[in-house]
């Protein structure tokens, strides 16, 4: 194993990641997750930061349930602001970037940017594998059913884009 060859001089830390980490790396390393839908988080520590967010409304950490309350309402209503200032400038964005492609159809105004992104990027891999006048076509492998950028984002992938071109 590459771990233990790279911290032979410290195997405590080897001991317990072998003994807490490695048995649930199917929670959390990425060629295990990336065959669940989880939309890209790889991380907790969203979550995490909420949590922070919300103890710098309260004035001590003996705050009261109703100040506790105001300060998570204040705190969500802040973030809706920044959640719709940020749709706003991903909906400009989107007209400039996608709407008027003819393979997208009515997606750029139903997904995000990011979702834009993502498909845009598997279509120009599709659309690679066709022979050009400069270049030859790249062969495509098929996914056999299973592919991990349609199990993790829901998106179709570079496979299924290419049967259908």
């Amino acid at each position: 194993m590459a771990l233990k060859v790279e911290f032979i001089d410290q195997p405590a830390i080897v001991r317990y990641l072998e003994k807490q980490w490695l048995p649930l790396r199917e929670q959390w390393a990425g060629c295990f997750i990336q065959w669940y839908r989880n939309f890209g988080a790889r991380v907790t520590s969203p979550t995490e930061s909420t949590n922070l967010n919300v103890k710098s409304y309260l004035i001590n950490g003996r705050a009261s349930t109703f100040r506790l309350l105001e300060a998570i309402k204040a705190l969500a209503l802040r973030q809706i602001k920044k959640w719709e200032d940020k749709r706003a400038d991903e909906g400009v964005r989107t007209c400039l970037d996608y709407v008027g492609r003819d393979y997208l159809g009515s997606l750029p105004m139903r997904v995000s940017h990011k979702a834009l992104e993502l498909i845009n990027r598997e279509y120009r891999y599709a659309k690679a594998a066709f022979a050009t006048r400069s270049r030859p076509a790249k062969p495509l492998n098929p996914c056999e059913g299973v592919c991990s950028i349609s199990l993790q984002y829901g998106i179709p992938c570079r496979y299924s884009i290419f049967t259908t071109i």
